[in-house]
């Protein structure tokens, strides 16, 4: 579980979201650098020294789980004022859901 969330976590924020940043100047600090970077050496040293299955039946959890988060945390942000860490996620757009 924690792989998939990592390499679609570290592949959606290096390839899509920073070029888009990018454009808009928008400055990323050292914290998110290092959120969406350690994580991947860190899944490598894990898998490196487990000899674990995964069946690709499993990747469901993945949706689900990733699914309630993102609902959970929707709540959460509507009903307090909270920063995001991305300018996207602002929910005070009209098309924020989408």
């Amino acid at each position: 579980m924690n792989a998939g969330a990592v390499l679609l976590t570290d592949c959606v924020f290096w390839f899509i979201i920073v070029p888009f940043l990018a454009i808009k100047d928008y400055s990323l600090n050292f914290l998110i650098i290092n959120m969406h970077s350690i994580n991947a050496v860190f899944l490598l040293g894990e898998t490196a020294l487990n000899h674990l299955r995964f069946p690709w039946f499993r990747i469901a959890f993945f949706f689900l789980w990733t699914s309630i988060y993102v609902i959970f945390q929707w709540i959460v942000h509507a009903r307090i004022s909270l920063w995001w860490p991305y300018p996207f996620l602002d929910l005070s757009s009209p098309y924020a859901p989408l």
